[in-house]
């Protein structure tokens, strides 16, 4: 990479995403395991950077004038030039739509690409290094499904997306029936290409021989992002959902982690806000945003 022009390693291989990892060890969306996990979804890794400064991970789906490149984690403080230089080096590989996400990244301000609609959003992330600060109905959840005699286990291989999916499924029908907006439907797929790749582990919540509630979490090397979960209508009577995440957190400090991401949330949905962060959770403010950065002709094309 020469000077301050931005150039593209694409397809990159698991030694320069794990370079580029290395300077960003609190996102697991940077990690080669993810990055493995993405190519098997059928996403080609791609790693953009400046000769020793900044350096972005996105991986390319699509083809002819629908190629995109998805930065599923910006990291923050890029100037305009970097980005600039991303929308340049992206033409020679005939990529033409720019999405740029931001889950596991700090705070920070919407690229200069131009004006396009923007998702605000919110990540919570609770720090392991310091004691947790539960709200009252968290401790009271926690204490209620501990007298219950729930049990904690681990699991890495591909069966348990299964029964994660399924909790999912009769997680979503309970917010749908409040009115909140939730996935149509629920695939396994992803959770089970992030388990083959060892991007994630599924913890979950039994109880003589029931599970009741399953959490899937990615790893970085400093940090866990809580990636989805779902709980069973028993499970919920029981308060097992606070009592999960407790346990998920101190198996990560015990781990070495110093945070844990409790993922996304968006201003119509203040009840999840509430939730994450009765946890202690510092909401932090984020954005993502799609851009088509084709010349004039194929951007009238692609339409």
């Amino acid at each position: 990479m020469a000077g301050d022009q931005v150039t593209a390693l694409w397809p990159a291989g698991d030694e320069a995403v794990a370079a580029a990892a290395a300077r960003r060890p609190d996102s697991p969306f940077l990690t080669p395991e993810y990055a493995r996990a993405r190519a098997d979804l059928g996403s080609s890794p791609i790693v953009l950077g400046r000769r020793g400064g900044e350096v972005v991970v996105g991986f390319v789906s699509g083809r002819w004038f629908r190629r995109a490149l998805e930065i599923p984690s910006a990291p923050g403080g890029l100037d305009a030039a970097f980005w600039q230089g991303v929308v340049r080096a992206c033409r020679p590989h005939r990529i033409w739509i720019l999405k740029i996400n931001t889950f596991a990244s700090p705070a920070q301000e919407p690229p200069p690409l131009g004006a396009v609609p923007l998702r605000r959003r919110f990540e919570h992330e609770v720090r392991l290094d310091v004691p947790l600060t539960l709200s009252t109905n968290h401790k009271r959840s926690v204490s209620k499904a501990a007298k219950a005699g729930v049990e904690l286990t681990q699991h890495a291989g591909e069966d348990a997306a299964v029964r994660h999916a399924a909790l999912q499924a009769a997680s979503f029908a309970r917010r749908a029936e409040r009115g909140e907006h939730v996935p149509g439907h629920t695939d396994d797929r992803e959770c089970r290409a992030l388990l083959r790749a060892g991007a994630g582990t599924i913890y979950r919540v039994e109880r003589a021989g029931a599970v009741l509630s399953s959490i899937l979490v990615l790893r970085s090397a400093a940090s866990g992002y809580y990636h989805s979960a779902g709980t069973s209508p028993e499970g919920m009577e029981l308060g097992v959902s606070p009592w999960l995440i407790v346990e998920v957190m101190r198996r990560l400090g015990e781990a070495g982690c110093t945070s844990f991401n409790l993922g996304g949330a968006t201003d119509d949905n203040p009840g999840l806000r509430r939730f994450k962060e009765g946890f202690g959770a510092v909401a932090v403010p984020l954005y993502a945003g799609r851009w088509n950065i084709a010349p004039g002709l194929l951007r009238i094309l692609g339409r």
